[in-house]
């Protein structure tokens, strides 16, 4: 899995609008439950409980330079373990 700068998932964590502009009921229903399969998991594996999807958005400057991503991403948002990345956008 692709991993990204821990600065850039503060960035997204952080950003109420993003968060509110991708909310999770947005997602359709079989995605939601194939996601929260995946946290199951990935918690049975090891992952801490804190172990939450965020929606994630790459810096500005990825997106002028043609390597923007966005999607979903898996982490623990008290350590910023990053588990798994759902990709949405990419430019």
């Amino acid at each position: 899995m692709e991993q990204f700068p821990r600065e850039d998932l503060i960035a997204s964590q952080e950003d109420d609008a993003l968060q509110r502009a991708h909310p999770w009921q947005s997602e359709p229903l079989d995605q939601r439950n194939w996601m929260c399969e995946l946290r199951d998991e990935t918690i049975r594996k090891g992952a801490s409980q804190n172990t939450h999807w965020i929606y994630f958005s790459s810096p500005e400057w990825t997106w002028q330079n043609e390597c923007g991503r966005e999607g979903w991403l898996l982490i623990d948002y008290l350590t910023l373990e990053q588990h798994d990345f759902v990709l949405r956008v990419m430019s």
